[in-house]
């Protein structure tokens, strides 16, 4: 009885020596686990950084963006008045080069010199009527100085 018994105790040991080592392990896989955790945790955190750090610039992207369609935009428009103007000014000068023509001068001149000579032919004209009048005006006002009064031929 007594192997049997030192065997027991021998198996008791070993029982108890396993029951340790399983202690051991299992203290150990508890801190493996709660640094796990704490590691799980911080990478939460960091993804959670990240994460609003991820939404602030793609918000700062989409209004940089906003602002660069706003300034394509202007621009666009400042392009569009440009090319009008521009298209405008063209049209002016299109005008203005048919009226100048070279070839066309010689006859502009002649124009000019027709319109100046009928001018002149009515000015005379004018000046002879006023002086006409005037000399009425005057003849009337010896007339009305004397006894009568004589009516104006019209």
């Amino acid at each position: 009885m007594h192997s049997v018994s030192e065997s027991l105790q021998k198996e008791l040991e070993t029982l108890q020596k396993e029951a340790f080592q399983l202690e051991i392990t299992h203290k150990e896989k508890e801190e493996l686990s709660q640094k796990l955790h704490y590691l799980c945790e911080e990478s939460d955190q960091e993804l959670a950084r990240q994460l609003k750090h991820n939404k602030s610039t793609e918000d700062l992207s989409e209004q940089y963006n906003c602002e660069i369609q706003a300034v394509k935009l202007k621009h666009r428009k400042l392009r569009m008045k440009f090319e009008n103007h521009l298209c405008q000014l063209i049209e002016q000068q299109k005008n203005l080069y048919s009226v100048f023509i070279p070839e066309k001068l010689p006859g502009e001149i002649d124009s000019a010199v027709n319109t100046k000579g009928q001018l002149l032919t009515a000015e005379k004209l004018k000046i002879t009527q006023i002086n006409s009048l005037e000399e009425k005006i005057e003849k009337w006002k010896q007339d009305k100085q004397g006894t009568s009064p004589v009516a104006v031929p019209e």
